[in-house]
């Protein structure tokens, strides 16, 4: 009671101030969930809200996002591309990418000067609408992350230390706490910004008209991967290469390789809970309506079987490459949600003894089949031969340094986990291309089984890599990471031994 009254006395306090103080605070708020609920929460407050509505919502965004406010306005001009024209050609696609390309580093450029282009209240209002759900799936990651994920790791490390040595497990309770503890502004900035990025790529590639042509084009690939003016690119219609006429940077090139990976480990968890989310509704149908559970119909389909699957596979798709579907169909299916939560955790459930059954057919039947593949390895053996300066920057192992976790500036820089897992060196791949590797050096004696051994360590690596999403959290959080039982393999340069050869895979 004594709360409530104090928040009445504070509200009628703030009501008393000048009309223009009221405005300054407004424009100081630091989230539009934020400032929702504090201009319901007086009519004193909304007033001077609408007045000045434009301001105070771009104000607010541009608190809340910093440096990610580009990625979100260039989301709202990029509609999802259409890949093949009504001649079938692709070159309206390719111009479309390289003219988008563009937006996004005039955007960017203008952003770095202190110089937005102004925004209508269409704008405003579908920012805002966006930023909500993208927000809304940040925390709930954040939860699962910090609260569940690394919540029960620590309590069973916690556990485990204790019934070794009560001294022993005293020395882990500073680095438990930093596991757990909330994320800091720099980590929330890199997870939206991953979030946004994944559904950027997701109108650039546009999964879902792509799952019925063969293959890519190099001059796709150039439209949304190749860096500079003049690359030679290979024809494929003719021997020998031909050069690009891009004018500017492509969309995909300004984005760094460890941004990327941001991307990576976001669709990575996106695409794992949209296949567990399907599985759990079906089981969930299949126990409602009493049907049998049949298996997931096989990729070479009976012409009768087609438009079932097809509307399966546009059910998935719904909530796979749009995040505002996504959230939506979290916050009504609760129950399904819950379920889900627990299987990712590898919770035992005793009432779902099908769950997991089918998860490898779904994944090949709905996700592989809407994959974003530019955060694969084959389409990344493409982009490397028209990304020079880095491809050099590799080959020479240039040096990449830590520069905090800054809060907003921490985002124009390597965060601490990719540079911490290969030691200081720059690496121009990313995702399942960590998986290209030549392994070095080898024993003469035991040449197969010590690739073996290797091959499957490291794979086991860079899936706790991805899982635990070391490129998000800032240097405290990876030191405590390293020190759980799970993670003792992730020590600095635990990637640097690796040679990387760009023949493995070909699409």
């Amino acid at each position: 009671m004594s709360q409530r009254l104090a928040e009445k006395e504070a509200l009628s306090s703030l009501e008393s101030l000048a009309p223009e103080l009221i405005d300054l605070i407004l424009c100081e708020v630091t989230s539009i969930s934020d400032l929702a609920n504090f201009i319901l929460s007086s009519r004193t407050i909304y007033t001077r809200f609408e007045l000045r509505k434009q301001i105070i919502l771009l104000r607010v965004l541009q608190n809340e996002l910093g440096p990610v406010f580009v990625d979100a306005r260039f989301l709202y001009r990029f509609p999802c591309a259409k890949i093949v024209d009504e001649n079938g050609r692709r070159d309206k696609y390719c111009a479309y990418l390289e003219t988008m390309g563009n937006v996004y580093h005039n955007l960017v450029t203008r952003h770095a000067r202190g110089d937005d282009e102004p925004l209508d209240m269409d704008e405003l209002n579908q920012l805002c609408r966006m930023q909500h759900s993208v927000s809304k799936f940040a925390e709930k990651y954040l939860w699962f992350m910090l609260d569940q994920l690394f919540g029960r790791q620590v309590s069973e490390e916690d556990q485990r230390k204790h019934t070794v040595s009560d001294k022993e497990a005293a020395t882990f309770q500073d680095a438990f706490s930093i596991i757990t503890a909330p994320a800091s502004r720099s980590e929330r900035l890199r997870i939206i910004r991953a979030i946004y990025r994944r559904q950027i790529i997701c109108h650039a590639w546009a999964p879902f008209e792509r799952r019925k042509l063969d293959v890519w084009t190099f001059q796709e690939v150039a439209a949304l991967a190749e860096p500079v003016l003049g690359s030679q690119i290979p024809n494929p219609r003719q021997s020998g290469f031909e050069t690009s006429s891009r004018k500017g940077k492509s969309l995909l090139a300004q984005f760094e390789p460890w941004e990327m990976e941001q991307v990576v480990h976001i669709d990575n968890f996106i695409t794992e809970l949209c296949i567990t989310l399907t599985e759990v509704a079906e089981l969930e149908e299949a126990a409602r309506t009493g049907a049998v559970i049949q298996p997931m119909l096989q990729r070479i389909r009976k012409p009768k079987q087609q438009p079932q699957y097809e509307a399966r596979l546009a059910a998935f798709a719904d909530i796979f490459l749009n995040i505002t579907n996504l959230v939506h169909y979290m916050d009504t299916h609760q129950d399904i949600m819950d379920v889900a939560i627990s299987a990712l955790l590898g919770q035992e459930l005793p009432n779902w003894p099908l769950l997991g059954m089918r998860k490898s057919r779904i994944r090949d039947m709905y996700a592989t089949e809407l994959e974003l593949r530019p955060l694969f390895a084959p389409f990344q053996v493409d982009r490397m031969i028209l990304d020079p300066a880095r491809d050099r920057l590799e080959r020479e192992r240039s040096p990449l340094e830590f520069v905090g976790d800054d809060g907003d500036n921490s985002l124009k820089h390597p965060p601490f986990g990719w540079i911490d897992a290969l030691g200081g060196r720059y690496l121009n791949w990313w995702g399942n291309a960590f998986d290209m590797v030549l392994w070095s050096p080898r024993p003469p004696d035991r040449l197969e089984e010590y690739d073996l051994a290797e091959q499957e360590s490291h794979i086991k690596n860079v899936e706790l890599f991805v899982n635990y999403g070391f490129v998000f959290w800032d240097q405290p959080r990876v030191e405590a990471l390293k020190r759980l039982e799970k993670c003792k393999d992730l020590q600095r340069g635990w990637m640097n031994k690796l040679e990387y050869g760009a023949t493995v895979y070909h699409h």
